[in-house]
C-alpha cells in the first residue's frame, strides 16, 4: 500500500468513526416481520443497523440525518423509538471518607443506590427512622439536612403547639427535659451517621440511606427513658396512621444501639412489650443484643 492509499484509508476510517458517533436511536418493532419490512424499505436512511439481542425486536440504528421521532412513532410497525442517551453512575458517592466504610459494599449498598438514593416510599411517604441514644450533634454538617422536624411545633415559643405533652419538641425529644435541647455527644452522632449521613455531598461519610429523615430521641440512658422514647416514636406513627398522613410522622423503624449485659427480655416486660406495640403500627425495631 503506497502513502496515498494509506492516507485515503485513514481519512475513510476517520469519517466513518465520526459519522457513527452521531446521535443513535433504538427502535422496537412489533415483531420480526415488521422489522424486516421496515429496513428493506428504508435501509439507505441509516449508516448502521444492529439488532440488540437475539430474542428481541429492538434495533440500534445510526441515521444518516436527523430524524423526527414523532413520524416514526405514528407507524404501525414501530412500538417505540428513543435516542440513545448516556447514563450517570450513582453507586459510588463522593464523600471523602467513603473508602473507609468497608461494611457498605458487603451489604450491596452500592447496588441499592443505583435504584434509589432518596428517602421516600414509592407512593411518596417521607421515611423516618427514630434513633434512641444518649447524645447527638444534630447540627453536624453531614446530618443537619436529614434531621426530622416536628412541623406542628413552633420552635422556641414555650408552647406545646401540637398538644402531645411536650413543649418545643421541634427537633425530636430530649426525654429528661421534655424538649429538644439534646445533649451534645459522639455516640448518637455516629449511629445517626451510619444510618443516614447525607450522601454524595463531598463530605465525611455516607449513610446507608442518603436522604432519610432521622427522628432524634436523646437521654435514652435507662429503661424508663427508653420506654418514653419509644412511646414518642409510636405516638407520631399512630397519629400518621390515624390521619392518613396529614399529621405525625411515617416512622418505619427505631434504632437503639444500647442494652443491659447478661439480661433477658423477660425481666423487662414493659420495655419489651413496646416492640409489639410498635410492630402493630408498622414499625420494625433494631437494638443491640
Amino acid at each position: 500500500m503506497n502513502n496515498r492509499h494509506l492516507f485515503l484509508c485513514v481519512i475513510t476510517l476517520f469519517f466513518t468513526f465520526f459519522e457513527l458517533n452521531a446521535q443513535s436511536y433504538h427502535i422496537q418493532f412489533k415483531d420480526a416481520q415488521a422489522a424486516e419490512q421496515f429496513f428493506s424499505s428504508n435501509r439507505n436512511d441509516f449508516l448502521d443497523i444492529e439488532k440488540i439481542g437475539r430474542s428481541t425486536n429492538i434495533y440500534s440504528v445510526y441515521p444518516k440525518a436527523e430524524i423526527n421521532t414523532k413520524s416514526y412513532e405514528n407507524r404501525s410497525e414501530i412500538l417505540h423509538i428513543n435516542p440513545t442517551v448516556p447514563v450517570q453512575s450513582r453507586e459510588i458517592p463522593n464523600d471523602t471518607e467513603y473508602n473507609l466504610q468497608w461494611p457498605l459494599p458487603l451489604i450491596d449498598a452500592e447496588r441499592a443506590w443505583n435504584e434509589v438514593t432518596h428517602g421516600y416510599t414509592h407512593d411518596g411517604k417521607e421515611i423516618v427512622i427514630a434513633i434512641l441514644d444518649n447524645s447527638y450533634q444534630i447540627d453536624h454538617p453531614d446530618l443537619i439536612n436529614n434531621i426530622w422536624t416536628n412541623d406542628e411545633e413552633i420552635p422556641g415559643d414555650g408552647i406545646d403547639n401540637d398538644g402531645n405533652g411536650y413543649i418545643d419538641d421541634y427537633y425530636g425529644l430530649y426525654v429528661d427535659d421534655d424538649n429538644d435541647k439534646h445533649p451534645v455527644g459522639s455516640h448518637g452522632t455516629k449511629v445517626s451517621g451510619i444510618i443516614g449521613a447525607e450522601g454524595n455531598n463531598g463530605l465525611g461519610i455516607t449513610g446507608v440511606n442518603w436522604k432519610i429523615k432521622l427522628m432524634i430521641i436523646s437521654g435514652a440512658n435507662n429503661s424508663t427513658d427508653i420506654i418514653e422514647g419509644y412511646n414518642y416514636a409510636l405516638d407520631q406513627r399512630r397519629l400518621y396512621n390515624e390521619t392518613n398522613g396529614q399529621r405525625g410522622a411515617y416512622v418505619v423503624a427505631t434504632n437503639l444501639s444500647a442494652g443491659i449485659p447478661n439480661q433477658f427480655g423477660s425481666a423487662y416486660p414493659a420495655w419489651c412489650g413496646m416492640y409489639d406495640r410498635l410492630g402493630e403500627e408498622g414499625i420494625v425495631s433494631i437494638i443491640a443484643t
